[in-house]
């Protein structure tokens, strides 16, 4: 039925997909459980935003685009409630020693950079002092929102009841969780008082983590989308046109194949940066489907 929907982008100006690509494009949404929406004049829908962001690529790039897309992970704001839950779940399964620790400190992934501003892993703290849980994982424990260092007690390293839980809806290159833990470690918190917690993360950023003895638990492990999946010589080929794609659109430099070449397919509440740039970057001209604004 949408096959020969006339879409529009900002500027009003009418593009087509052909029928073939366009029912490519269908068949992904309706794989991924993506909406399509009714109304065919709803121009910023995500659906119209994939679309025009099509248009503008070749034949041999719309179809890596679209390939890559089949292995697209999206978790809307909406689903963190339930993710959380059952992140917290299968954490409280896996390593039953966390059970005898009664009060949980809950602080947000953040570099000392960071200390003050806006971030995602900011929502992910509050998000785990919601009523819900307080009801079923956390029934029999005291959790306690500790958005600084500062906020910690001075005897958490002696307390045989407290934990801290260092949360992040996602984690890429590490860099930041990296940042955060060794913060924590120049002010004498010890290793084995942490567990660090993220719904996403690549699988670099959790080696990255692992490496400094931390325990992390994630509910999607992500290896990288080209170099990560496909065979070494395939990858080659696939990684020159995603970036002769980079060179269409005009992306920066370090966010070539996503922040820290992470070669991301992730969109979260909001669309990190280690993502393709493809899914995300606009300049005024470039529409994407699940831009950072």
């Amino acid at each position: 039925m949408y096959n020969n929907r006339k879409l529009r982008h900002s500027k009003k100006q009418k593009t087509t997909l052909n029928v073939s690509m366009a029912e490519k494009v269908i068949n992904l949404f309706e794989q991924k459980g993506w909406e399509i929406e009714d109304s065919l004049e709803m121009e910023h829908s995500l659906f119209n935003r994939f679309c025009v962001m099509l248009e503008s690529l070749t034949e041999e790039q719309q179809e890596l685009v679209l390939e890559l897309s089949e292995n697209f992970l999206r978790i809307a704001l909406p689903q963190y409630s339930l993710e959380i839950k059952n992140l917290l779940i299968r954490v409280y399964q896996e390593d039953t020693e966390l059970n005898k620790f009664n009060k949980i400190y809950v602080m947000p992934l953040l570099a000392p950079k960071d200390i003050g501003k806006s971030k995602s892993s900011t929502l992910m703290a509050y998000s785990f002092i919601a009523t819900d849980l307080q009801y079923s994982v956390f029934a029999s424990k005291q959790v306690i929102l500790a958005n600084t260092i500062d906020a910690l007690p001075k005897n958490i390293n002696s307390s045989t009841s407290s934990i801290i839980l260092l949360v992040d809806d996602f984690i890429g290159t590490g860099e930041t969780a990296e940042d955060a833990l060794k913060h924590m470690f120049d002010n004498d918190i010890a290793k084995d008082k942490i567990v660090l917690l993220s719904l996403v993360a690549q699988k670099e950023g959790v080696e990255r983590i692992e490496s400094l003895g931390v325990k992390c638990f994630v509910t999607y492990l992500q290896e990288k989308g080209i170099s990560g999946v496909f065979p070494p010589d395939e990858a080659k080929e696939k990684l020159k046109l995603m970036q002769l794609i980079e060179q269409k659109i005009k992306v920066k430099a370090n966010n070539n194949l996503g922040y820290g070449k992470s070669e991301a397919l992730v969109a979260m509440a909001r669309t990190p940066n280690n993502t393709f740039p493809i899914y995300w970057y606009e300049n005024g001209k470039n529409i994407a489907p699940f831009p950072r604004r």
